[in-house]
């Protein structure tokens, strides 16, 4: 967008540059003049202006602004959510009632963004009554003045946004007729370069849906073959685990009919079993012959029972599957 834009004002720098070429060197001149502008203090006695300045004013040859006094304004500082920026204006019109003692239908005023963050802007608004503008414009364009703006002592803003002087609406109406020329000019020019914008940004929009999708796509596929491969893992390591009922079997198989548990623990590859027996001695070489189980060792001292007359030991052992001998 920004650079279409950049195309758009070259070329009309380029074009106004064109026309310019084509205008006579005595109308450059001519239109050339910087007018000039005086500014007069409503109030003031204009029969003391200078007679060759006031020729000039009464000719239109310079601009006048009419400098209300303070006392005759009221200047306020106004905070409004920062969104209100976009139609300042209208939103001023629509608060003059509730922050300020007038009507909106009985003042002219002026604004202008003093301070701003992202959350709200503080606004300089400067609010005069009709009767005190109209008033000076009235007098002014009956000495033959021409006004261009009124403002107020100590406060930049134009007032004059409201008022209709006799050539004014002429003026306005050209100046209408010129910007929407201009608009219809640029739009020829500008449309077809916003147009391929526009297209040039789908195409971006939808390339980049479709990386979006393969990349999901590709992520999800990494997911399920990881997903596979612990399952395949899982399913591996519990056909070379035994299970838990095989354990319980072999155990049965292995001790002796004078030896019984009171106690058995399965947990991380390893078993934990206590309980008494006869002969506890007898026990290692029996296990040492388990398929399932291998390394047992005593995991705490035998000692002798005194009610039954049996040790009572405690012992661990790995849990394994052996190859078959």
């Amino acid at each position: 967008m920004d650079k279409a834009i950049a195309i758009a004002r070259a070329f009309l720098r380029w074009w106004v540059a064109e026309l310019a070429a084509c205008v006579p060197a005595r109308l450059k001149k001519r239109f050339a003049r910087t007018p000039e502008a005086v500014v007069l203090q409503y109030g003031g006695d204009l029969t003391h202006v200078d007679p060759a300045l006031r020729r000039r004013l009464e000719q239109g040859k310079a601009a006048v602004t009419i400098r209300l006094p303070a006392d005759s304004a009221l200047i306020t500082r106004v905070s409004l959510p920062a969104a209100a920026a976009a139609n300042l204006a209208e939103v001023l019109r629509f608060e003059l009632d509730r922050r300020t003692p007038f009507s909106a239908d009985d003042v002219h005023f002026t604004h202008r963004i003093v301070e701003r963050d992202q959350a709200k802007i503080d606004v300089a608004l400067t609010v005069a009554r009709k009767t005190v503008v109209e008033d000076a414009v009235a007098k002014a364009t009956a000495l033959g003045l021409r006004v261009t703006a009124v403002d107020v002592d100590g406060e930049p803003g134009n007032l004059l946004s409201a008022v209709e002087l006799p050539d004014r609406r002429k003026r306005v109406v050209a100046r209408a007729r010129y910007a929407a020329a201009f608009a219809a000019f640029a739009a020829l020019v500008y449309l077809p370069i916003h147009q391929a914008e526009v297209t040039a940004i789908e195409a971006q929009r939808e390339a980049a849906a479709a990386r979006k999708n393969a990349e999901a796509v590709a992520r999800q596929k990494e997911q399920l073959a990881k997903a596979s491969e612990a399952a395949r893992f899982l399913v591996a390591r519990k056909q070379a685990a035994p299970s838990v009922s095989e354990i319980l079997n072999e155990l049965t198989r292995v001790l002796p009919d004078n030896t019984y548990l009171v106690q058995l623990d399965i947990r991380d590859g390893e078993i934990q079993f206590a309980g008494l027996s006869g002969a506890t001695s007898e026990l290692f070489p029996l296990i040492d012959r388990s398929p399932v189980l291998a390394e047992p060792k005593f995991r705490s001292a035998v000692t002798l029972d005194q009610v039954g007359g049996r040790e009572r030991f405690e012992i661990g052992a790995k849990i394994v599957r052996k190859p078959p001998q």
